[in-house]
Formats: structure tokens, sequence, C-alpha cells
């Protein structure tokens, strides 16, 4: 028989975590920082050669065609 950690308050937490999660998706639609506007800036890699500026990010469900990249200074 596996040895489990106690945790009294585990269930009753993820049950509440599901159903704030389900809250928010009637709430706001598939996408939350569409519907209010936010902006959302992803963690990114950037790495510098001669002559580029490469930039990697991961953007997992969404379509490269729908990404504006934007530069300044």
């Amino acid at each position: 028989m596996a040895l489990v950690k106690w945790r009294p308050f585990w269930t009753e937490m993820e049950a509440l975590r599901r159903e704030m999660d389900r809250l928010w998706e009637r709430f706001f639609g598939e996408s939350p920082i569409e519907e209010v506007g936010a902006e959302w800036v992803p963690p990114l890699d950037v790495a510098e050669t001669k002559d580029q500026v490469i930039v990697s990010v991961e953007l997992p469900g969404i379509d490269p065609n729908n990404v504006e990249v934007t530069l300044s200074n």
C-alpha cells in the first residue's frame, strides 16, 4: 500500500478551482484577454547576432496569422 500525504482540504480546493474555471469561462468566453481588451505579454527569448535579432515565443493555441509584433526604440 502506498503512503499518501494527508491533505484535508485538497478535495474541496480542487472542486473550488474547477468551479472558478467554469465561472471564468462562462463570464469571459474562450479568451478573456480578448474580451476585456487587456494587453498580454508572453515570456520570450531574445538573441542577437551580428545581422539579426531573433525572438522566440511560445504561443500555444494561437494561429501565427493572428500574431502582431510591434517594435519600438
